[in-house]
């Protein structure tokens, strides 16, 4: 089975089952490790089939060609996160089929999805209202009428400060890779006092979030608030870590950004344009946890260590930018750009 770079594909797997016992109706699909590093199997639901599939295009004559008609099949989805063109070999152990009762499944089912749509309608239209209502205020009453239904049933994607809960995605794990170097240890850098409030409430916000926790790291890198432009014209301050000397010892990730020039090259012949950024899009990165101790800073309240990816690491762009090229992957150029955080949707 050939699988492209940064795809995802379903597959045919064959059943087997000791002692010829018959199968179950239902099955989940549990994950096996693959022996091709850059491939990953997903846990997934799936009826048993019996009888040879029916090829259907191009794709289905491909497995069938492959793996040859089973007696008793099951669809099975791959992933392919490498940027290489992978072959998984004939005869490879996918996972493990457990059964799984379809009464269960339809009482999970029913029990979470029927009374959430009411609730979920409800509060999308509030949020709407307070986040998005007045971002249309240049469309025309025609286009706020085709525009509206679709930011109102995806309100619930847009961060509310009041409401969302602040996680991270499992898609991807930042490792700082840094070989055998020693623990780096920098002085703390003098916060004015006019400051320390300021300081001591970004600290608590970021531990309120689990983007970081206490630590007992001997790595340390000092902080420190730089004053960043607002809307409203007032002073604001972005809590940031001097991770200069982390990062020179720190395996560069080469993986690249959009070159600007080129990129806006797609958006020649549109009409309309939607900016989006993402809130706090580096702290929804996740830090592999034995390297978590390598982002220890220290203030005058104590010393922490990083959760989520943070601003100043020598590879955050690029491992933010690898997040969103695996996400958009097929949006990517006919619909939308994205630059790090920022998207623009044509």
């Amino acid at each position: 089975m050939i699988v492209a770079p940064r795809c995802r594909q379903i597959i045919v797997g064959k059943l087997e089952s000791e002692k010829e016992e018959s199968l179950p109706p239902l099955v989940c699909v549990e994950l096996a490790q693959l022996p091709v590093e850059g491939i990953v199997p997903a846990r997934a639901l799936s009826r048993v089939m019996s009888g040879a599939p029916e090829p259907s295009g191009m794709q289905a004559q491909l497995i069938r060609i492959q793996i040859g008609p089973p007696k008793n099949w099951a669809y099975v989805m791959i992933a392919n996160f490498s940027n290489e063109t992978l072959t998984l070999p004939k005869a490879t152990v996918l996972g493990v089929a457990e059964d799984v009762s379809e009464s269960l499944v339809d009482c999970i089912n029913t029990d979470t999805d029927q009374p959430t749509k009411p609730q979920r309608k409800k509060r999308n239209k509030a949020l709407y209202v307070k986040l998005l209502r007045n971002k249309l205020n240049h469309l025309s009453q025609e286009e706020r009428e085709i525009l509206e239904p679709v930011l109102m049933k995806y309100a619930h994607v847009f961060h509310d400060e009041d409401t969302n809960d602040f996680k991270s995605t499992d898609i991807i794990e930042r490792q700082i890779l840094g070989g055998d170097a020693r623990p780096i240890r920098r002085p703390q850098y003098r916060t004015p006092f006019a400051l320390r409030d300021k300081m001591k409430a970004q600290v608590e916000n970021m531990l309120r979030k689990d983007v970081i926790r206490h630590s007992t790291s001997p790595w340390s890198a000092p902080s420190i608030l730089v004053l960043k432009r607002s809307p409203d014209g007032k002073p604001k301050f972005r809590f940031c870590v001097d991770f200069r000397a982390v990062n020179s010892v720190t395996k560069f990730d080469s993986y690249p950004l959009p070159v600007f020039e080129e990129t806006t090259a797609y958006l020649f012949g549109s009409k309309y344009f939607s900016v989006l950024d993402c809130y706090s899009g580096f702290s929804q990165v996740s830090i592999k946890d034995e390297h978590r101790e390598r982002t220890a800073f220290t203030v005058s309240s104590g010393h922490y260590e990083f959760n989520r990816l943070p601003f100043g690491l020598s590879n955050s762009p690029a491992s933010f930018q690898r997040l969103m090229d695996v996400m958009l992957k097929d949006l990517v150029g006919p619909e939308c750009w994205v630059f790090i955080d920022d998207l623009t949707i044509f």
